[in-house]
């Protein structure tokens, strides 16, 4: 079964309250239930984001370190998953930002970083580069806000059902109908921990840590393959 569309998933909660289908999601009426539901999609995203780190929001980039001890984390960043140093063929270590800045408060510890932390939009490094080296920036992102008609979430398909009954939630408590609203709310609180538990297998069979080492860095390490279907 393939994933709805945003005009197809706004189209079905439309036809539950009774309300008429659209053709396009770019010429809503503002105000309309058709609007408020196409927001309401976009909102159940960010809520789900919340609750797990869905396996289909695992992404990576390739980038150059710089030389000033902090990089700017990809425009779609959520949390970090693994961040490699590939000139130098080494795990970089999540740490926290307060030590690195206790650990040399003049910042003036050269070098290739050991160590990184997720510092708001940025990474901060234990070390100050002295040289630029590429780094593999494996990340949970952001679900990508939906607008166009053929647009489908980032989120798996086990999150749909959830996006739909969180946003009947919503639209139903919008038109004055509690009694659904409320049996739309249970039904997401039923289904969210199925659905957490079936990613969870994914991940961890995405997420492999081994006795493999890695230039002799660590004696094991993670990494990231296809899911098994």
């Amino acid at each position: 079964m393939a994933k709805r569309n945003y005009l197809g998933l706004t189209n079905l909660i439309l036809g539950r309250i009774k309300q008429s289908a659209v053709a396009d999601m770019t010429t809503l009426t503002a105000g309309s239930h058709s609007d408020l539901i196409s927001e309401y999609i976009n909102d159940a995203q960010n809520v789900l984001m919340i609750e797990d780190n869905w396996y289909t929001l695992i992404t990576e980039r390739e980038i150059a370190s710089g030389t000033s001890g902090t990089l700017a984390v990809a425009s779609d960043f959520d949390k970090s998953l693994v961040l490699v140093d590939k000139t130098n063929k080494k795990y970089l270590v999540e740490g926290l930002s307060r030590d690195f800045l206790m650990g040399d408060a003049g910042r003036d510890d050269t070098g290739p970083p050991t160590r990184f932390s997720a510092e708001g939009t940025n990474y901060r490094f234990d070390t100050i580069p002295t040289t630029s080296v590429t780094l593999t920036d494996v990340y949970w992102k952001q679900p990508t806000s939906l607008s166009a008609n053929t647009d489908s979430s980032d989120l798996p398909l086990i999150c749909e059902p959830l996006i739909i009954k969180w946003v009947e939630s919503e639209i139903f408590a919008y038109v004055g109908n509690t009694v659904k609203s409320e049996l739309a709310l249970r039904r997401y609180n039923t289904l969210l921990p199925k659905a957490m538990d079936k990613n969870q297998e994914i991940v961890d069979r995405m997420i492999i840590v081994d006795s493999e080492s890695f230039d002799d860095h660590f004696d094991s390490r993670t990494r990231i393959q296809t899911p098994i279907s």
